[in-house]
């Protein structure tokens, strides 16, 4: 959560993403939080794209990461629409 609308974060994300080897999604949320799904079967790749989330654009007030045992994300990683 924090002030990241506007300024290249989500865009910020998918070259962290890249970086990474992570797949999944990022989004704007109505209330103007950005939002995200992000999968890989290595947790060291997750930590890794995690920790650079604040040293994004705008201002990164807090990171939530909650775990999805759902099935992994393939195909690199998108720009959502507004939900």
């Amino acid at each position: 959560m924090g002030e990241v609308q506007g300024v290249g974060f989500r865009a910020y994300v998918v070259r962290a993403a890249s970086l990474t080897g992570v797949s999944g999604e990022v989004w704007n949320r109505r209330d103007r939080g950005v939002e995200m799904v992000v999968s890989h079967p290595d947790a060291d790749a997750l930590d890794a794209f995690e920790a650079r989330i604040p040293n994004g654009p705008g201002l990164v007030m807090k990171v939530i990461v909650e775990t999805d045992p759902g099935p992994d994300r393939v195909g690199g990683f998108l720009v959502g629409p507004t939900r």
